[in-house]
């Protein structure tokens, strides 16, 4: 049986405790021949092995005489989390993502609302050919809801051309670009019932027609712009389904043959007689084909001619001269405000039913008819007026009886001012 005691022993100069007067004597051999840490281990520096979230760490020990093992379990980690942030929308909440990166633990914190929609009207507006829409679109997150489709609003046409696009109401029209703005040279295909040149073309005045534009085309209406300033020659000649055409008033010149060979036409009104505004001893027939007096047959002005306009410029005066209807054939012959004289002769050789006076102050020389065929006078102003009773001398006017007929709401209060001129 072992006895203990605190016996100190001296051995190369240092002092242990020892457990019995038998480990003494051990210990001066060197240790216990049986068992070298039957007293107690003597052990080394803690090893450690450190813990994660997912994984207990540990901890351990040797003895150094023996080897025994001494282990201790660490307490788990905390997580690290790596944090994503979620903004709200406008239909989905907000909220903060939790991950972490040693075990893909998750979790989801920090909810906020859905913020909704910020929703504004638009409106793209249709245009002549193309439809529009009409929708509303989220400021935040440019959702489109309610989309409506909205009709194309067509073409607005005024003068030739489209007010709103600047389409051409004719898109077969050729044009190109001259001195003072743009001329009418031609079509691109076959038009069949009205043409329309338009006043503005790309921001400046379409200002004439070319020589034989028209030629021989197949339209039965043509509406020229006002802005019309010249007129080549057989711009229209031979368009033989050509019913009406009006000259505007701003017209200053029109080539030879204009009209030639038209031979549908029913209505011509034009701003003067001859080639040019200036001109004094100008005829009609010029715009039919012929050159002088001589070239006037019975076959050159259209069959179905039936009404002549002149309706001049009432800017300016214009003339009726010599010989300016001669060989005329039709229905009735207008004469505008803008004319100022009708000369002697104008209507020789005419077979003209009537002709319609529509300015008072209209000045006639004598002998404005030779013709025995016998013209009617239709005065839209009260002949009574003293001052046309004196530029009219029905006297004067040959061929047989001249009549005159008033178109005018006061008719039956008129009576005959002149001898010789009987009211219808």
């Amino acid at each position: 049986m072992r006895k203990f005691n605190t016996l100190r022993a001296r051995k190369f100069g240092r002092i242990v405790r020892t457990a019995c007067w038998i480990c003494a004597i051990c210990w001066l051999l060197g240790g216990c021949v049986s068992d070298p840490c039957a007293h107690g281990h003597e052990y080394g520096d803690w090893t450690t092995y450190d813990s994660t979230c997912a994984v207990q760490g540990t901890r351990e020990r040797g003895c150094v005489r023996c080897g025994h093992r001494e282990t201790e379990q660490l307490a788990l980690s905390a997580h690290d989390y790596r944090i994503t942030t979620h903004a709200p929308t406008c239909e989905d909440a907000g909220y903060a993502e939790y991950v972490c990166i040693v075990c893909g633990d998750s979790r989801i914190d920090d909810c906020t609302d859905a913020l909704g929609h910020d929703d504004r009207l638009y409106i793209e507006s249709p245009s002549c050919l193309d439809a529009g829409l009409r929708y509303f679109r989220c400021e935040r997150c440019d959702r489109i809801a309610g989309a409506e489709t909205l009709a194309p609003e067509g073409h607005r046409f005024e003068r030739g051309a489209c007010a709103t696009c600047g389409a051409l109401q004719t898109p077969q029209l050729q044009l190109r670009a001259c001195a003072d703005g743009y001329e009418v040279y031609g079509l691109s295909d076959a038009v069949t019932d009205t043409v329309y040149i338009p006043d503005i073309y790309k921001g400046l005045p379409v200002v004439a027609i070319a020589d034989r534009a028209f030629e021989r085309a197949t339209f039965s209406d043509a509406v020229l712009p006002t802005t019309l300033k010249r007129i080549g020659a057989y711009a229209f000649a031979r368009c033989a389904r050509l019913q009406s055409i009006v000259i505007p008033a701003r017209v200053t010149t029109i080539g030879p043959c204009a009209l030639l060979e038209c031979s549908g036409l029913t209505d011509v009104q034009v701003p003067f007689i001859g080639s040019s505004a200036d001109a004094q001893d100008g005829f009609l027939a010029y715009l039919f084909g012929a050159s002088d007096l001589v070239d006037i047959k019975d076959s050159i002005f259209p069959s179905r001619l039936t009404r002549v306009t002149v309706s001049g410029d009432s800017a300016s005066s214009a003339y009726i001269g010599k010989n300016a209807f001669y060989g005329l054939k039709c229905e009735s012959v207008r004469l505008g405000v803008g004319i100022a004289e009708v000369r002697q002769g104008a209507f020789s050789a005419c077979e003209i039913d009537e002709i319609r006076i529509t300015d008072a102050s209209l000045v006639c020389e004598d002998h404005i008819v030779n013709t025995p065929y016998q013209p009617i006078f239709v005065c839209t102003f009260d002949p009574n007026n003293g001052a046309w009773g004196e530029k009219w001398n029905f006297n004067l006017l040959l061929g047989a009886e001249v009549f005159v007929r008033i178109e005018l709401s006061r008719a039956l209060r008129l009576i005959s001012a002149f001898w010789s001129v009987r009211l219808l």
